[in-house]
């Protein structure tokens, strides 16, 4: 794997999200300048373990003790407040959390790009829908949109998905 430090700056890089060695998980982010002990990186993916950083936020991410060749961020206990604190930069957007079930899962690329082009959400999905349990959608929503207002617009889709929220309550 080549090492992401050196990456170009427009070439999107993975890095490794945790709280302690526990929740983790690798989003994409876009390095945004630092110096070569000091690296800045903009999420670009709704990460799904924490609620920040998420979609659009700046962090600094250091060499990953806990796996050779990445760049770690962690979370180090901190609290959400805290965490928000942490950042470089916040992105201004919070983290929904949705089930949902649909008539055509092979709709789920055009709800999300829809739901992009229309109302500035970001999704992610977890997980597809089976017999047995709803699928799970995650989004990175504006701070100046509510949750009632995201159920609406998306309760509106023409595609056969139907939601429910997980969070925030």
């Amino acid at each position: 794997m080549p090492d992401p430090a050196e990456t170009a700056v427009a070439q999107p890089i993975k890095v490794l999200l945790h709280d302690n060695g526990e929740d983790v998980e690798t989003p994409w982010a876009l390095p945004v300048g630092g110096a070569p002990h000091r690296l800045l990186v903009r999420l670009d993916n709704v990460p799904f373990l924490d609620a920040k950083p998420t979609y659009g936020d700046v962090s600094e991410v250091r060499r990953a003790d806990e796996q050779p060749g990445w760049l770690s961020w962690n979370a180090a206990g901190r609290s959400y407040d805290e965490v928000c604190d942490a950042l470089v930069e916040n992105g201004g957007r919070y983290a929904v959390i949705l089930d949902y079930t649909c008539d055509d899962i092979d709709q789920f690329g055009a709800l999300t790009a829809w739901a992009k082009r229309e109302a500035d959400l970001e999704c992610e999905g977890d997980q597809g829908p089976s017999p047995t349990r709803p699928g799970r959608l995650y989004i990175a929503a504006r701070y100046a949109v509510d949750t009632d207002t995201i159920l609406r617009f998306l309760g509106g889709n023409t595609l056969g998905f139907r939601f429910e929220l997980v969070h925030p309550r």
